[in-house]
C-alpha cells in the first residue's frame, strides 16, 4: 500500500466509525487487528480489543457510553509503513455531559486493512520526523 492508501484507509475508518457503522468499520480491519486504547480504556474498562469480536465490542462500548461520537483528523504524517494521526473527537456521555479532545494515534496496516490503532500521548511518537501528508 501506499501512504496515499493507507492514509485514505484511515480517512474511511474515521468515516465509519463516526456514522456509528459497526460492521462497515470492521470491514476495515484486518480479522487479527487490535485496538490498542489510552485514557479512554480506563472509562470503558479495557486497554485494548482484539480481533473483529472485540472491535464490535469496542463500537458496543463506546457507542454505550458516548452518544453521538464522531471524529475528524486535524493532521496525518507517514512514518514508514504506519500513518500518525492527530483528530478530534466529540460526543456526549450522561456521566461527563459534552465531551471533547484530541486523541493521537499510530496505525499499522497488513493486506490493505487496519492491523492495529495505537492510541498515544499527543504527538504521536515519531511525529516530527514524519512525512506530513495532510
Amino acid at each position: 500500500m501506499t501512504d496515499e492508501e493507507r492514509l485514505e484507509l484511515t480517512r474511511r475508518s474515521y468515516a465509519a466509525w463516526s456514522a456509528a457503522d459497526v460492521e462497515g468499520t470492521v470491514a476495515l480491519f484486518d480479522p487479527e487487528c487490535e485496538w490498542r486504547l489510552g485514557d479512554v480504556g480506563a472509562a470503558l474498562g479495557a486497554d485494548v480489543y482484539r480481533g473483529h469480536d472485540g472491535l464490535r465490542q469496542f463500537m458496543h462500548d463506546l457507542l454505550t457510553f458516548f452518544e453521538g461520537m464522531h471524529g475528524e483528523i486535524d493532521q496525518a504524517r507517514a512514518a514508514g509503513e504506519r500513518i500518525l494521526v492527530r483528530s478530534w473527537v466529540a460526543g456526549r456521555s450522561g456521566a461527563f455531559g459534552d465531551v471533547g479532545q484530541r486523541q493521537a494515534q499510530v496505525l499499522e496496516f497488513r493486506d490493505g486493512r487496519i492491523l492495529r490503532i495505537t492510541q498515544t500521548e499527543d504527538p504521536p511518537p515519531g511525529w516530527e520526523e514524519a512525512r506530513p501528508l495532510t
